[in-house]
């Protein structure tokens, strides 16, 4: 994930460094230190994408009443990308016996 991307996206969703670094979890200096290219440790960077994804950011901004909500909340949305992609492969892997099967049929 490319430090302006990071940034960018941060913006357009209307967080502060602060909001995001609340959310992954982490202090506002190293918030500002991902946005300006630092390493970033491959722990964030899927948490990143999601509180950046603009599908999941409705359901990250509603406010949580402790950290353990907030956690169930992220796993919660990890699931369902993971069932997201999956369905995506099937839909792939559906298409090509399809493509397969009218090669053999020609």
């Amino acid at each position: 994930m490319k430090a302006l991307e990071i940034k960018n996206k941060r913006k357009e969703l209307g967080l502060t460094q602060a909001d995001l670094a609340k959310k992954l979890g982490v202090s506002l200096k190293t918030v500002s230190n991902y946005e300006n290219g630092e390493v970033i440790p491959e722990s964030k960077v899927e948490l990143l994408r999601t509180i950046l994804s603009k599908e999941e950011v409705i359901i990250l901004n509603e406010p949580a009443t402790s950290y353990g909500e907030e956690k169930n909340i992220i796993e919660n949305l990890k699931i369902q990308i993971e069932l997201r992609d999956r369905i995506i492969q099937l839909q792939e892997e559906k298409m090509q016996l399809i493509l397969n099967a009218e090669k053999i049929n020609s």
